[in-house]
């Protein structure tokens, strides 16, 4: 996430301490040099509603490839977990509904490399529109 140049990062409904020496140690320590917030989907939501930030949310049953949907307006990117997906209540008031085409037998990747995927799809759409800026920031 940092790497993407994330401003910060919501868990909501957490089923596993963010704190847990392992989710600290596949983080490089990047855990702590953004804000990370825990917090109800409910909530959540109407956090960015409130402040006109759009949801893309990722799931194998959407029609639209995550390349091909614009990711250049504030945005949150939310993924269900590995197991279960996302929650309905995420997928009633996504703006953007996008999949990861897979081509195999598995049909979705894991969180971590989901989330990566999307995040630099973010990047690169961003980064195309402000090609003069050496280090894009967001």
């Amino acid at each position: 996430c940092d790497a993407a140049g994330v401003h910060a990062v919501i868990v909501c409904d957490p089923t596993t301490d963010i704190h847990n020496p392992n989710v600290v140690r596949s983080s490089v320590g990047t855990l702590f040099t953004l804000p990370v917030f825990e917090a109800d989907s409910l909530e959540t939501l109407q956090f960015l509603k409130e402040r006109k930030i759009s949801i893309a949310a990722a799931t194998p049953r959407a029609t639209l490839s995550f390349t091909e949907a614009n990711f250049r307006t504030p945005l949150a990117i939310a993924v269900g977990t590995e197991q279960y997906g996302l929650k309905e209540a995420w997928m009633k008031e996504a703006e953007l509904a996008v999949r990861i085409p897979m081509f195999g037998v598995a049909d979705s990747l894991n969180v971590a490399s989901a989330t990566t995927l999307l995040l630099y799809e973010v990047v690169r759409q961003r980064f195309s529109e402000k090609k003069s800026d050496s280090h894009y920031t967001g």
